[in-house]
């Protein structure tokens, strides 16, 4: 969004939703102690695991791993996006969104556009089903192996030949002309002249999130016609670097997919449905973007790009190799799955059937061996100039990057691909074209170690101890995984001591340490705050200590190598002598 709501108005927004109110609106929660407990809605178990604790307001599935605070819930429950959910909240606290909170939706427009091409798909449907205009259409979809059932579950149409189909069978005059030529249907010939834009093609309608029709897949009947695909153009409600055929099928289910595999067209995801692989989606005739992958991962902790065993299927792979490269080593998980040459998803699960096909879609390649293995291809590992070629395209592939958690997994399978140790390859990574980027290290977005989970599970159980720690700076420099996020925490708690754990989640939405706090979700206790108190200042203690030990190390093995300063000295001396 343009307009960034300003996290005061969060954090007041959240402090003041119950969500055990909110979850319990959709389905039966149960009282257990001083939580409430529920089967999953977001995967299937018959044991209640699914957990909402009111002093935290927040939610954690111990079977899944779902989790998050009320926006989070209605982003992945209700199935709305990051301002929807703002809203939904706000309007049911009687708050309103700080002025210029998004831009405003021009809705008469929008239902106007959607009402227009709802009656086209009812239309284009009907011709498929029943014209004798369609008869080539229902023959050529027969050979394909399209049922009766799937071809009405997708709502599959046929567009008829002649130019002015649709300007006769709606009546559409003169005033009417402006909106089909916006909802992307019609083209202005001249001044006084329009025709259809899609003509002799079987129609795929293409549906938003909501259920909403937004434009069409046109495909042709033989080979010699082109373009072979022809899609809807961009219009106010349709813009396919967001929207994702055969999404809509998928959401509006309550559970969960627990992956989601992109194809290349609308017969992959046809096809695929009609032999029961239910989760798959296509880009709309454009190349994937990152808006799509951050929509993928709304709905699904897993992505699987599968593609075509041809040329184009390759090029398609490495142009969605660079996009999803930037989300590697986020919460969720990123594959591949090329297939065998001259096959497609359509003709592979014919093939081979839906339980083999599901095994390879479990069996992909992660990211980063997908990226290895696709640039050594041309490098003869077994030489030290193959591996140098190899080192060399990584890291082109890596330059323009300095974030560690994508570094680290990839480093590791260049390491495993060459017998080259880490430590080697750090060096050869460290310096790019343009000297930007740092040493390779993963200690500040590792998993925290149990000394620094330890206290940041301590104050976010007892968020009033964070007011009784003093010298919170001193913390600064110690080389620890989550010393970083304890900091944030601390900074927040001492400015806003009732901060509720939902609005510190909050704040680290999509940032690097999401995952991290996602993994330190607090859990009840039998501590007293003052029994509490004495652990945090115990684990605090430590933490100085180790502090103190590795700028010992630092300065001792600075000495191995270089004279010390004085100043140098005299602050090694004084580390050595302090108790």
């Amino acid at each position: 969004m343009s307009f960034k709501i300003p996290r005061s108005f969060i954090d007041q927004l959240l402090a003041k939703v119950d969500i055990v109110s909110l979850i319990g609106g959709s389905f039966s929660l149960k009282k257990a102690g001083k939580s409430w407990v529920a089967c999953c809605p977001f995967h299937q178990e018959k044991t209640p695991s699914f957990t909402v604790s009111p002093d935290k307001q927040f939610y954690h599935c111990f079977g899944c791993g779902a989790h998050g605070n009320a926006i989070s819930f209605l982003i992945a429950y209700e199935k709305m996006d990051f301002m929807e959910a703002l809203k939904t909240l706000a309007h049911q606290q009687g708050m309103t969104l700080p002025s210029g909170g998004g831009e405003k939706e021009n809705k008469d427009e929008s239902t106007g556009l959607f009402e227009i091409l709802e009656k086209v798909v009812r239309y284009y449907h009907q011709v498929l089903l029943k014209s004798e205009q369609a008869i080539f259409a229902r023959q050529y979809l027969r050979e394909r192996g399209l049922t009766l059932a799937i071809l009405k579950t997708f709502e599959i149409g046929f567009a008829p030949p002649g130019w002015n189909t649709l300007s006769e069978q709606f009546s559409i005059d003169k005033k009417q002309t402006e909106r089909w030529i916006q909802a992307g249907l019609l083209i202005q010939k001249d001044l006084d002249h329009t025709y259809d834009r899609f003509r002799n093609r079987i129609m795929f309608p293409i549906r938003d999130r909501k259920g909403y029709p937004i434009g069409f897949g046109g495909r042709v009947l033989t080979a010699d016609e082109k373009p072979k695909y022809l899609n809807s153009p961009e219009t106010p409600i349709f813009h396919k670097g967001y929207e994702l055929y055969g999404l809509y099928s998928i959401v509006h289910k309550r559970e969960r997919p627990s992956y989601l595999l992109v194809v290349e067209g609308y017969m992959d995801v046809i096809a695929l449905v009609q032999q029961g692989i239910t989760s798959s989606v296509a880009t709309l005739g454009t190349a994937l973007t990152k808006e799509h992958l951050e929509l993928l991962f709304r709905y699904a902790p897993v992505v699987v790009f599968c593609f075509d065993g041809d040329s184009a299927g390759q090029m398609a792979a490495a142009r969605a190799l660079d996009v999803a490269l930037p989300f590697l080593g986020n919460p969720h998980e990123i594959r591949f799955m090329v297939l065998p040459q001259n096959e497609d998803p359509d003709t592979w699960v014919r093939k081979i059937g839906k339980d083999s096909f599901e095994k390879h879609i479990k069996t992909a390649k992660p990211l980063a061996t997908f990226l290895v293995e696709s640039v050594s291809g041309a490098c003869d590992l077994t030489q030290v100039d193959g591996q140098i070629k190899l080192i060399q395209l990584i890291k082109s592939k890596l330059e323009k990057t300095s974030d560690l958690m994508i570094r680290y997994p990839i480093l590791q399978e260049v390491s495993r691909k060459t017998h080259i140790e880490c430590s080697v390859l750090e060096k050869a990574l460290e310096h790019t074209t343009e000297g930007t980027l740092p040493s390779f290290s993963t200690v500040s977005l590792s998993p925290p170690t149990p000394l620094v989970k330890k206290t940041i599970q301590l104050l976010l159980q007892f968020p009033v101890l964070a007011q009784k720690v003093e010298g919170a700076e001193r913390l600064k420099g110690i080389q620890l995984p989550g010393i970083a996020l304890l900091l944030h925490i601390l900074e927040r708690l001492q400015h806003s001591p009732s901060l509720s754990f939902a609005a510190l989640f909050e704040d680290l939405r999509e940032t690097d340490y999401e995952k991290q706090i996602s993994q330190l979700i607090p859990l009840q206790t039998t501590l007293s705050e003052g029994e509490a108190g004495l652990e945090l200042k115990g684990a605090l203690k430590k933490l100085l200590a180790v502090k103190k030990q590795q700028n010992v190390e630092d300065l001792l093995q600075k000495s191995r190598t270089q004279p010390l300063s004085s100043e140098e000295k005299t602050r090694l001396q004084a580390l050595l002598v302090s108790s």
